[in-house]
């Protein structure tokens, strides 16, 4: 008895969904004329691709570019005109997911034509490091077009990672090039880079360790971060930090309420101007028919 009510009630439950989502269809299917896009929409669209856009009078085509969102119909900006005026609602779901690339991949593989050119690519690294996102992406797909990385690559990733705090692929990556990568050397840029992002972190017994590693390596330390690196190091104090690592309680640290509020600084310019992740600037977003 139990059983058969169980089974009753989800066949009910299917039923409803069903109807449900059929309605949804329905109502979707039958937009209203006037469909405006979204402004989120229209501000990441080129303005001779809005143009088009805008011109037709397919509703329906509106409301699934509005439905797609911002992320994916700015590859419109790279399609062609033929692309452009061809754009309807039986075809725009194909086109912009599965044919036009994404923004940055395009702008990187065909208007910079970095190919396998590893300069091209350091210069394209160069071009983002205030984006950590898009760096990485960047990086990946240096990566997966063929570019083994050189050492100045690894300093420019060194430093967008150290903006904003990502310690755990800094020490992989710094690990990387000094203890597995046959090729390539860190050099003494490497090591202020390093230097400098922990003096970033606000992280002073990091700074008092990476000291003395290049003392011992006879590496010269940046004149411009030997000031800074000095007063971490005096204001950090090993048993008071032991002690607060190892949960034996009393009072925070002041050097480690600094190094957490400089922690959540960082990691804050992650999400810092959300817009310049979706794509690269109008201008840079040349067709290559």
């Amino acid at each position: 008895m139990i059983r058969k009510q169980a089974f009753s009630l989800l066949r009910n439950s299917n039923k409803l969904i069903f109807n449900t989502h059929n309605s949804q269809i329905a109502t979707y299917a039958t937009a209203a004329k006037g469909a405006e896009l979204d402004e989120l929409v229209r501000k990441v669209l080129k303005p001779e691709v809005l143009k088009v856009i805008e011109g037709k009078t397919d509703s329906l085509l509106i409301k699934k570019l509005n439905f797609l969102g911002r992320y994916l119909v700015c590859r419109l900006n790279v399609a062609n005109q033929l692309i452009l005026n061809s754009l309807s609602q039986e075809n725009c779901f194909r086109i912009i997911v599965n044919e036009l690339p994404d923004c940055w991949e395009y702008y990187w593989k065909k208007v910079k034509d970095n190919g396998k050119d590893a300069a091209k690519w350091l210069e394209s690294l160069n071009e983002v490091k205030d984006l950590p996102l898009i760096a990485d992406r960047c990086w990946r797909t240096m990566l997966l077009s063929g570019v083994y990385p050189t050492t100045e690559h690894y300093n420019v990733l060194f430093e967008v990672l150290g903006n904003t705090n990502e310690n755990f692929f800094i020490h992989d990556m710094y690990d990387d090039l000094k203890r597995r990568n046959p090729y390539q050397n860190p050099d003494a840029k490497t090591f202020n880079t390093v230097l400098a992002n922990y003096i970033n972190h606000q992280d002073g017994q990091r700074v008092q360790l990476q000291l003395d590693y290049m003392r011992s390596k006879k590496i010269a330390v940046d004149p411009s971060l030997e000031g800074p690196a000095k007063e971490l190091v005096g204001q950090y104090d090993p048993e008071k930090g032991a002690s607060w690592a190892l949960d034996k309680g009393g009072v925070k640290p002041e050097f480690e309420v600094r190094k957490e509020t400089a922690y959540e600084k960082n990691q804050a310019k992650i999400m810092d101007s959300l817009e310049k992740y979706i794509q690269p600037e109008f201008s840079k977003l040349v067709v290559k028919d």
